[in-house]
């Protein structure tokens, strides 16, 4: 469809909902189309194959944005379903100015989100938290996050929290166990949700967003999934005196790590890494197809290591029958 209508840079104000989206962008750092029109709550709108896409309104006020310099639009080497680059949006000079001024602070007092150097990463992570945060909104009323924490986060909370793990043997990589030490965890991503409809009112998850770039195999070059698995089990393990890093930190014991990843094979073939090295029900792993904001909740998504079949989020797996 061709844009009929054109901006002048010199005269253009950004509207109210134009300011929304400023503001969200650098809460963020950077965002994508649709992310925006995700988390804004513009109206869920879908394709002809039932992929989501970019709300019409929505569209046309990032256009707006863009045309009159208060956005950049960055090319991600992500080439999409139709053989297209994919883009995100980040705010110009111009659009900091717009933030601030309606912040009543300098540019210099903004503190913006950073953009990720691991573009694809970051844009995933995003995709998470704002499918979270919709989801929440329209499926789960009177549930709010009590808290989050994103990577760079997590990153100055876990990096004190130093381990010596036990490897079991995984040939050929590991032909017998060994000890690595000095080692940390630093999640995705985590968040707290108190749901006060649901059993139980509290839940905790790290989240692992895998874009098959670590390897289920063996190798030396990088830490793989086993060994991450091993870490998250050896960080919640509690000690003689009932105390673990985790508990330590957040002051609570409860916790699990959803995992979500690009393909069904891919999720397996975690899962049954995972279960190698012994993880359990507090591992969960799901396809991005699959996450959507109306269904992150409320249906059966998930597979969890150690047990059969399908669940959604507030099952319970060591309840349900095999």
């Amino acid at each position: 469809m061709v844009r009929k209508k054109t901006i002048d840079p010199e005269t253009y104000t950004p509207t109210r909902q134009g300011l929304e989206i400023l503001q969200t962008i650098c809460d963020y750092g950077g965002m994508t189309r649709l992310q925006l029109s995700i988390l804004l709550n513009y109206t869920l709108t879908y394709n002809k194959e039932r992929r989501l896409v970019v709300e019409p309104y929505c569209r046309e006020l990032i256009q707006d944005l863009s045309e009159a310099g208060y956005l950049d639009t960055v090319k991600r080497p992500f080439v999409n379903t139709q053989g297209k680059n994919a883009f995100f949006h980040k705010l110009t000079s111009k659009g900091k100015k717009a933030v601030a001024d309606k912040r009543g602070c300098r540019v210099s007092q903004l503190r913006c989100s950073p953009v990720d150097s691991n573009l694809e990463h970051f844009v995933l992570v995003n995709d998470f938290r704002v499918i979270l945060l919709r989801s929440i909104s329209d499926t789960l009323p009177g549930a709010e996050l009590h808290a989050t924490f994103d990577g760079r986060t997590l990153s100055q909370m876990h990096s004190k929290d130093k381990m010596t793990i036990e490897m079991p043997a995984l040939p050929p990589r590991w032909r017998e166990k060994h000890y690595e030490h000095n080692v940390s965890i630093i999640p995705d991503f985590y968040f707290h949700l108190v749901d006060p409809n649901h059993r139980p009112n509290h839940s905790r998850r790290f989240v692992e967003m895998d874009r098959g770039t670590e390897t289920i195999k063996s190798s030396r070059d990088y830490d793989d999934w086993a060994k991450k698995i091993v870490k998250y089990q050896h960080y919640w393990k509690e000690g003689s005196d009932g105390k673990s890093l985790f508990g330590e930190l957040y002051g609570y014991h409860a916790v699990a790590v959803l995992s979500v990843t690009m393909s069904e094979k891919r999720m397996h073939n975690l899962k049954e890494a995972t279960e190698r090295v012994g993880g359990n029900h507090r591992f969960w792993f799901t396809t991005y197809d699959r996450l959507t904001p109306t269904n992150f909740f409320t249906e059966p998504i998930w597979v969890v290591a150690s047990k059969p079949g399908w669940y959604s989020y507030f099952d319970n797996p060591l309840e349900k029958k095999e």
